[in-house]
């Protein structure tokens, strides 16, 4: 027995003429019917037939949502004419709708799986990933960019606007006009500043890309940050040790140029100066020559002085010269390195 939905009132002989034509009435059927006038028609399932009480209400059935309409034959066959295909059209009906639920069952199941191996990938990337829609509102913010930045990603999700990101509001336009400048709506390599939650500004390489629905029309934006402070402060550290390195090696240097000098100097010196003592032992001398062979004896001293000086130089202390000219400083006193 096919089953079929009675919608009351119903005629008094329609229960027996249903058996006989292979149908049994039931409280839930893909098939119902309803009389008309009498009831209205309120599908209990995909397919409801109108019961006419006139020929001349067919229209007016049809009209209200009927798939059928038609006055009760007296013979079974000719009632099991109209509701056999009627019957395998509601059939074939919830096949195709249960068909059609487990494919959408079945393919939320994917994007659900989908979407959460993409969130997954985004949360296990090692640089901060952020997408935003149209109107700036955060969408996506993983883990590293909660890392980097001290703001919590569903925090982040549920009230932060692009432009609380930056350091500056127009910093977050400068990176859409970009995008949008770009042929192909992607940029790489883009120097921008972030603002952590701590108001630490965090300088970061920038690799946008505006994001488009399947009909081509744009729905948002997404970025990929290069944080940069652990390699601006490595560069700081390497021009500071360069720097610390220059430094030592002009001390060596200046320490063996310094060293060579007051070698050279020394022999000559020592020579002139014995000289000079040999002729102020020399009782014939004429009294100005003797005063001025004594001056030049302290000129020599002085001269002896500044070459143990050059020996023991270690540091490359200058002073100013003529000019712009800087020599080295000798006094002791100090000056510039």
């Amino acid at each position: 027995m096919k089953p079929v939905h009675l919608l009351s009132p119903v005629p008094p002989a329609l229960p027996a003429l249903l058996a006989a034509a292979g149908f049994s009435a039931a409280e839930s059927a893909l098939l119902a019917i309803s009389p008309w006038p009498g009831a209205p028609v309120e599908p209990a399932g995909p397919l409801t037939v109108a019961l006419l009480a006139s020929p001349e209400l067919a229209g007016d059935a049809l009209a209200a949502g009927a798939v059928a309409a038609f006055c009760l034959p007296q013979a079974p066959d000719a009632l099991a004419a109209l509701l056999d295909p009627l019957w395998a059209a509601a059939q074939h009906t919830d096949r195709r709708i249960r068909a059609m639920e487990r494919e959408n069952r079945r393919a939320l199941a994917e994007l659900q799986s989908t979407r959460d191996l993409l969130g997954r990938l985004i949360d296990a990337t090692p640089n901060p990933v952020m997408a935003v829609d149209l109107r700036g509102r955060v969408l996506v913010f993983n883990r590293a960019a909660e890392t980097a930045l001290g703001y919590d990603a569903a925090w982040a999700r549920a009230h932060m606007h692009v432009t609380e990101v930056y350091v500056d509001a127009s910093e977050a336009r400068r990176v859409l006009a970009e995008i949008r400048a770009s042929p192909d709506g992607l940029v790489q390599g883009l120097s921008a500043r972030l603002r952590a939650r701590s108001g630490e500004q965090v300088p970061v390489l920038l690799s946008a890309a505006e994001v488009h629905a399947a009909d081509g029309m744009p729905i948002g934006t997404v970025g990929v940050f290069q944080d940069r402070r652990s390699e601006l402060a490595l560069r700081l550290r390497l021009e500071e040790t360069t720097g610390q390195l220059i430094e030592s090696e002009k001390r060596a240097a200046t320490a063996e140029v310094a060293g060579a000098a007051a070698h050279e100097l020394n022999q000559p010196l020592t020579a002139v100066m014995g000289i000079l003592e040999m002729l102020e032992l020399r009782s014939d001398l004429p009294e100005d020559v003797a005063q001025r062979l004594g001056r030049a004896t302290l000129q020599l001293e002085r001269m002896a002085d500044l070459v143990r000086r050059l020996a023991a130089t270690t540091r490359s202390r200058t002073v100013g010269y003529v000019g712009q000219t800087r020599i080295l400083d000798l006094s002791g006193e100090g000056g510039d390195s």
